[in-house]
């Protein structure tokens, strides 16, 4: 379950060595009307993973989930078993990572909304920034993403009068941009 209702863009499960799951359903919930409550569950898809016996389960996988769904409040991973191993005689699915990606959805109601615009006001400015810098750089959506939050802990940085970590940021954002072109 999430704090509050957010636009999610990915979800990434990263597996564990051994203790790998077979398959993993991906469900969503969604907000549909605040004032009433109605809530709708979608089955976004279905996750499968590889049983790493070529890799001597020394790897772990990797799944990556686009989502683009808005006011998504729980987000829920249905495992449908485990692939057994030597490793795993318990037989037991173990995740070493789960990451959501986006951002809180903006609230309807007037009060809410100009306190979340005074809380991002600072953040919005950086975002634009940046968004300025990379879209003419010509660097695919992840790495953008990747300059984005760089760049908002270069200003930061800055902020603290931290200047040598600032110019380690920027030499940073300056190697992606010329890798992502």
């Amino acid at each position: 379950e999430l704090d509050a209702p957010a636009t999610l863009r990915q979800l990434r499960v990263l597996s564990h060595e051994y203790k790998i799951a077979s398959a993993a359903h991906v469900y969503v919930t969604r907000r549909l009307d605040a004032r009433t409550g109605a809530l709708s569950v979608k089955k976004l898809g279905t996750l499968r993973f590889e049983t790493n016996v070529e890799c001597g389960f020394r790897a772990r996988e990797l799944k990556t989930v686009h989502v683009n769904a808005s006011d998504v409040v729980e987000v829920k991973l249905e495992f449908v078993g485990c692939h057994e191993n030597v490793k795993n005689d318990g037989k037991q699915i173990g995740l070493m990572a789960l990451t959501l990606i986006g951002e809180p959805s903006v609230r309807e109601d007037a009060c809410h909304r100009g306190a979340l615009v005074a809380e991002r006001a600072p953040l919005l400015g950086q975002r634009l920034d940046a968004r300025a810098t990379t879209s003419s750089a010509g660097v695919d959506a992840v790495t953008e993403e990747k300059i984005r939050e760089i760049t908002a802990r270069k200003e930061h940085a800055v902020a603290n009068e931290d200047y040598d970590e600032a110019k380690r940021l920027r030499d940073v954002i300056s190697k992606l941009i010329a890798f992502g072109a």
